[in-house]
């Protein structure tokens, strides 16, 4: 790790927890750790914080802790309780599928369980908190009803008229089962819209079959999905350690095709995002870098500025507007692809903006200029 950044015991003790597996390094290093003075609430907050309970748990259940009893307790219960969220998830993620397919529309799950079971190899290691799902924008009505009759309420309350503009400027709608407490994403676009794409190769994403529990799910290529999660760190300022711990144990678990990864990475403009998120996986988690990589992909010293910055906000709430936003711009490496995401999030409203404002159809060109209010006032 960058000796130029001073993390605390805890946030040690945590990055290194953040993988499915220790190495002997990782041991010693998490033994040395808790024989210090560790500040427990605080490793908890961040773990939480992070989605990183289970992972903390797995691996510190393994070593004798001087930490009180209910602690341990504490992580226990919190472990068992994903493990079960967990189970729910996956069975209601199978009867929107089946009814999917009943109605002969082609569903893909991604993110979610999906990432537990196929990266991690184990349920009860990922904390999520929603399903997501992705369909054609031509079969989103169709499948709103689906789910609306599997017993979940939309978030969003829109005519029919309202909707179908919706579903043209927008990408997702959220829905909310009460009984099961269980939150679902539809998505008929893979990345965010504060993004700009010339060449935008999610619309119409490529799939194959994989075998859960002897049921055939629908899900995203391998080399689309980690250049998905890639996208989607970046997108959220690499708040959140998990989801880079997503691509370091997807790296660590999958055989990737590079060569067409950095292929469609370059069409689309992203291959910077995708070298940060492989240098910082090395750096923050250990994760080694694919030879591949190292032999045909320059892995240009000037994103030492950008590690840097990622590195000092990833465990502190950065609030500065300005810090954030330069940072959203140094990501992509071509200029009209900066100028374009800028407006993008400046002006493009979200899911957020239409929640929190009823405007009516003719005058829903007002969720631009109430956007750009929101955001002056939100950061």
């Amino acid at each position: 790790m960058d000796e130029l950044i001073n993390f605390r015991p805890e946030e040690e003790l945590l990055l290194n927890c953040c993988r499915t597996h220790l190495e002997e390094k990782n041991k010693r290093k998490i033994k040395s750790l808790i024989n210090t003075n560790i500040n427990w609430d605080y490793l908890l907050e961040l773990a939480s914080m992070h989605r990183l309970i289970p992972l903390l748990y797995w691996h510190l259940k393994s070593f004798d802790l001087n930490v009180e009893s209910h602690l341990l307790k504490m992580l226990k219960t919190s472990f068992e309780m994903n493990t079960n969220k967990n189970l729910l998830f996956l069975g209601e993620l199978f009867k929107i599928i089946e009814a999917a397919k009943i109605n002969k529309i082609n569903i893909i799950p991604f993110k979610g369980p999906i990432l537990a079971i196929l990266v991690y190899n184990n349920l009860s290691l990922r904390q999520f908190d929603d399903l997501d799902f992705f369909v054609h924008q031509n079969e989103v009505r169709a499948t709103k009803k689906i789910i609306n009759s599997s017993g979940y309420v939309s978030k969003l309350d829109l005519t029919k008229n309202e909707e179908k503009f919706y579903i043209k400027t927008q990408r997702e709608l959220k829905f909310y089962n009460p009984k099961k407490k269980i939150n679902i994403e539809l998505h008929w676009r893979l990345i965010g819209l504060s993004f700009f794409f010339k060449n935008d190769i999610f619309r119409n994403p490529a799939s194959h079959i994989l075998k859960i529990q002897n049921k055939e799910v629908s899900i995203l290529d391998n080399e689309l999905m980690f250049i998905l999660l890639c996208v989607h760190v970046a997108g959220h300022r690499w708040e959140r350690l998990n989801w880079l711990c997503d691509i370091s144990e997807m790296v660590k678990s999958q055989d990737l095709k590079w060569d067409l990864i950095f292929s469609k990475a370059e069409k689309l403009g992203v291959k910077r995002i995708l070298i940060l998120n492989l240098l910082l996986a090395n750096d923050l988690l250990g994760m080694e870098i694919p030879d591949y990589i190292k032999h045909n992909i320059n892995l240009n010293t000037k994103l030492n500025g950008i590690i840097f910055q990622i590195k000092q906000s990833i465990f502190r709430n950065e609030k500065n507007l300005y810090s954030k936003a330069t940072l959203r711009l140094k990501i992509r490496e071509r200029n009209i692809d900066k100028i374009m995401d800028f407006f993008r999030i400046i002006f493009l409203p979200t899911h957020k903006e239409y929640v929190s404002l009823k405007i009516p159809i003719s005058l829903f060109p007002l969720y631009y200029l109430y956007r750009f209010f929101k955001v002056i006032k939100d950061y």
